[in-house]
């Protein structure tokens, strides 16, 4: 059933968890690991995958891109198909051509049906939003939505790193396509899950899907993803980027027009022109530019940097970096919950936004003087603020500021603005690490990197002023 945009959880003290409740929760832990597995367990396989497959580290590294591109381009419209075909169906349908993607990737004899299946793979990028849409139609007490919303995105940045750890080992002892088999298998016993314990759940009023719209803004992300990876990689000349720019902004403006004139558009131009649309959208993307690229990037190499770093092995620097992040990121996202349940989703998105900015503040102390106590604890400022907080009110948020009769709009432009800036958090950290190293040494560069985090989270902090509270604050 529709219901109404709340920034802040409403309270309802009917509503007691109960068996079926536990069984939809362990069924959404499942498809989303389905997701989360694709990214985790397949990036410490790349190395064996190179091996036995007889092709470069940079094409390896390109079937991530590949599965991250098409991750970005289905977010944008299932969570919309979903509202209109029905929620579980689409979510069953995701996990099936994902686990057949697993199957053509773990049985793929050369490249090209590699990427094939990374492409199917992608498609489960969608996943947490449909998972919370479900959640959200099942659970009608707020507060109890709030912390369980949690939960179930709690490992979404890893399960401590152990997901890591089990792919490089899975890779080691027997090739890389047993991480593929595994992924298969899991995809399966999601499908199982939810077909056994979900509701089906669709908007009530019956309408039809934005294709046009769909294939517009598809364009516009995906050329702009092609255009700042090839920023990032150096791999086409500029004028090409900007080429791809170019047609990213026609689309885009194709889009607008259509939006404008459908009858049932995938998102009403009168709702992306509120402010609780584009503000959130907006501090979204400044929180993500300066945050992605610090631990899936720059805090790994300062650990494994010879000269200016730690000088660690990659096994090590994950037990150093990720595994720190991961373990202060997961309980801190359960009391994230609790805390959104008390003062708001807002109030607690905002508090994220200042803590991961004032762990990259840190960060810069951590790279001037490093260690493994001061980069472990950065690492885990990062994960209580980011992956506790940031992240966990980003997906809450995507939900409750969505129309009522549209609940999987924002969730998919969020998902895309997600992408968008996780590219360009790479071209900013790493060209200010770059500058600076070439004037001052690397290790100044890592601490202005870090800086220009800090800053730009703080940018984020403001931006997000922008964004009205719709709702009186929630009194316990």
């Amino acid at each position: 059933m529709p219901h109404t945009a709340h920034p802040s959880p409403r309270r309802d003290r009917g509503f007691r968890p109960d068996p079926a409740l536990i069984g939809l929760m362990a069924s959404l832990f499942l498809a989303i690991f389905s997701y989360q597995f694709n990214a985790s367990m397949v990036s410490p396989a790349l190395p064996t995958m190179s091996a036995e497959l007889g092709i470069t580290a940079a094409q390896a590294a390109d079937t991530q891109t590949v599965f991250f591109t098409s991750s970005a381009i289905f977010s944008l419209f299932l969570p919309r198909l979903g509202d209109i075909v029905g929620r579980k169906r689409t979510t069953i349908g995701m996990l099936a051509v994902a686990t057949i993607g697993s199957a053509i990737a773990a049985a793929a004899p050369n490249l090209t049906l590699l990427t094939l299946g990374r492409v199917l793979q992608g498609v489960t990028g969608p996943i947490i939003s449909l998972c919370l849409l479900m959640l959200r139609e099942r659970v009608t007490d707020d507060r109890t939505y709030a912390v369980l919303l949690a939960a179930v995105t709690c490992t979404n940045g890893g399960i401590a790193g152990l997901d890591a750890i089990a792919g490089g080992w899975l890779a080691s002892e027997f090739g890389y396509r047993a991480v593929f088999w595994t992924l298969a298998g899991t995809g399966i016993c999601g499908i199982v899950a939810i077909a056994t314990t979900a509701d089906e759940s669709r908007i009530p009023a019956a309408t039809t899907m934005d294709w046009p719209g769909v294939a517009c803004l598809a364009l516009a992300v995906g050329t702009l993803l092609c255009a700042i990876s090839a920023l990032r990689s150096g791999s086409l000349p500029t004028s090409t980027a900007i080429a791809l720019m170019l047609v990213a902004a026609c689309a885009f403006a194709a889009f607008w027009r259509i939006e404008r004139r459908a009858a049932s558009p995938l998102a009403p131009t009168s709702y992306l022109t509120q402010r609780s649309t584009w503000g959130f959208l907006l501090t979204v993307f400044i929180a993500l530019i300066g945050v992605f690229a610090l631990m899936n990037g720059l805090i790994p190499a300062i650990a494994q940097d010879a000269q200016a770093g730690l000088a660690l092995s990659a096994g090590d620097s994950t037990i150093v970096t990720l595994v720190p992040y991961a373990l202060a990121g997961m309980p801190m996202a359960i009391l994230s919950g609790v805390l959104a349940a008390r003062n708001g989703y807002l109030a607690v998105f905002r508090a994220g936004l200042a803590l991961t900015s004032l762990a990259a503040c840190f960060g810069v102390f951590a790279a001037l003087h490093p260690s493994r106590p001061s980069i472990a604890a950065l690492s885990a400022m990062l994960g209580l603020g980011y992956v506790g907080i940031v992240n966990i009110m980003i997906n809450a948020l995507a939900v409750e500021l969505s129309p009522s009769d549209s609940p999987g709009t924002l969730p998919g432009l969020t998902a895309g603005t997600f992408n968008l800036a996780s590219g360009i958090s790479y071209l900013l950290l790493y060209g200010a690490q770059a500058g600076v190293a070439d004037r001052m040494g690397a290790q100044t560069g890592y601490a202005a990197a870090l800086a220009v985090s800090a800053a730009t989270m703080a940018l984020a902090w403001a931006c997000s002023l922008l964004i009205p509270r719709t709702t009186p604050r929630l009194i316990p």
